[in-house]
C-alpha cells in the first residue's frame, strides 16, 4: 500500500510526515525542513500546556486541602470552582462567596451557610441535611436531587432555583421565596412554612407535600388547595453536634428506609 506526504507549516518551518493510505501515522514526525528550531518550538508549546496543568491540578489539591482541613471558611469567595463531590460536614461558611460554584454530590452537612451568596450554584444531588441557609441567596440554583432534611431556609431566596426530585424533610421554610422556583416532583414533609411565599411556584402540583406545618400568611399559588395545615414542635437538633446529628440522621435513615 502507497502512502501519502503531508505537509504541514510549524513554527515558521516545514515538517513533512509519511501517512499510509488509510490515514495511519508512519512516522511520528517526518523531515523537517528549514529549521532544527521547528522540533524545539513544539516541545516548548507541549511542556508550557503540561505545566499549565499540573499548576492546575497542584492549586485544587491545595485548594481542597485547606477546605478539608479548616474548620471556619466564614466568607470565604469560591465562586466559578469546581468543588464536586467535596465533603466538608459541620464547617463555617457563613457569607461564603459561591455564586456558579459547582457542588454537585458535594457532602455539606450540618454546615453554616448562613447569608451564603449561592446564586447559580450547581448542587444537584448535594447533601445539605442539618445546615442553615437562613438568609442565603439561592437565586438560580441548580437543587436538583438535593437532601434538604432539617435544613433552616427561613428568609432565604430561591428564585427560579431549581428544585426537581429534592427532599425536605422537618425543615424549616419560614418566610423564604419561592418566585418561579422549578418545584417538580419536589417532597416537602414535616416542615414549617410558615410565610412562605410559592404563590409563583412552577409545578407545585407535582410535588408531594406531607404533614406540613402553614398559616396565612403562607402563600400559595392559585388555584392550588394545599394540604391541611398540621401543628409541628421546633425541631428538636438544635445544640446538637455534627457527631451527633450524623448518628441522628443514621438511626432516623434505618428506621425509615427509602431514597
Amino acid at each position: 500500500m502507497g502512502s501519502l506526504v503531508v505537509t504541514a507549516l510549524l513554527g515558521g518551518g516545514v515538517v513533512m510526515t509519511a501517512v499510509s493510505r488509510d490515514g495511519s501515522l508512519l512516522r511520528e514526525l517526518g523531515l523537517a525542513v528549514v529549521s532544527g528550531s521547528i522540533i524545539g518550538g513544539a516541545f516548548v508549546t507541549v511542556e508550557a500546556l503540561l505545566s499549565s496543568a499540573a499548576d492546575y491540578r497542584s492549586a485544587q489539591d491545595s485548594l481542597l486541602t485547606i477546605l478539608t482541613t479548616t474548620t471556619d471558611l466564614s466568607g470565604i469567595d469560591l465562586s466559578g470552582r469546581d468543588l464536586s463531590g467535596v465533603y466538608l460536614p459541620g464547617r463555617a461558611l457563613t457569607a461564603a462567596q459561591l455564586e456558579n460554584t459547582v457542588l454537585r454530590g458535594a457532602k455539606l452537612y450540618w454546615a453554616d451557610l448562613k447569608h451564603a451568596r449561592l446564586m447559580g450554584a450547581d448542587l444537584s444531588g448535594a447533601d445539605l441535611s442539618g445546615s442553615s441557609l437562613a438568609g442565603a441567596d439561592l437565586t438560580d440554583a441548580i437543587l436538583r436531587g438535593a437532601v434538604l432534611d432539617d435544613v433552616d431556609l427561613s428568609d432565604a431566596v430561591l428564585a427560579r432555583a431549581d428544585l426537581t426530585d429534592a427532599t425536605m424533610y422537618s425543615a424549616c421554610v419560614q418566610r423564604a421565596r419561592f418566585d418561579d422556583a422549578v418545584m417538580v416532583r419536589t417532597e416537602i414533609t414535616a416542615s414549617q412554612l410558615m410565610g412562605a411565599d410559592l404563590c409563583a411556584a412552577k409545578a407545585l402540583d407535582t410535588a408531594v407535600l406531607r404533614g406540613n406545618q402553614h398559616d396565612p400568611s403562607t402563600r400559595w399559588p392559585v388555584p392550588f388547595a394545599p394540604p391541611p395545615s398540621v401543628e409541628l414542635a421546633p425541631n428538636a437538633i438544635a445544640g446538637i453536634g455534627t457527631a451527633a446529628y450524623l448518628e441522628l440522621r443514621r438511626a432516623r435513615r434505618a428506621a425509615h428506609p427509602g431514597p
